[in-house]
């Protein structure tokens, strides 16, 4: 069988297309369970150990490998750090753990360190790219 680069191009392309179709099921069948179903995390606790595990190995290897640029990045964070500290707020208030406004600001603070320093991380794991490629300014 001939392996060329149209072949190659066709397998990346169908192979991205499947890890984006597995993420959204697997996010919604997370969702589907805490709130639809209102199963305590114990009962599902595998999957969501394999969803974040995949999801933490592909965005560590995209900033890792320089998949990720700086504008895209960019664009990508401003829509990306509110709606995570909405979702972090929205689910402790359903859960039940937000009941003053002590709890609310807690939770804000502490989704946002929390994001900060992953952001800390990805930045690192760019910047160690780009000096093996020698691609900086």
């Amino acid at each position: 069988m001939v392996n060329d680069e149209r072949i190659r191009s066709s397998i990346r392309k169908i192979t991205s297309q499947v890890f984006g179709i597995w993420y959204v099921l697997m996010l919604a069948s997370l969702l589907y369970r805490q709130f639809y179903l209102g199963q305590p995390l114990g009962q599902y606790w595998d999957i969501v150990v394999i969803f974040f595990i995949g999801t933490l190995y592909a965005t560590v290897s995209m900033f890792a490998r320089g998949a990720v640029y700086e504008n895209r990045v960019t664009k990508c964070v401003k829509w990306s750090v509110p709606t995570l500290l909405v979702t972090n707020v929205a689910v402790a208030y359903f859960r039940g753990h937000i009941k003053t406004i002590e709890d609310l600001i807690a939770s804000v603070i502490g989704g946002a360190i929390g994001i900060a320093l992953v952001g800390i991380l990805l930045f690192f794991l760019y910047r160690r790219w780009e000096k093996k490629i020698d691609v900086s300014e």
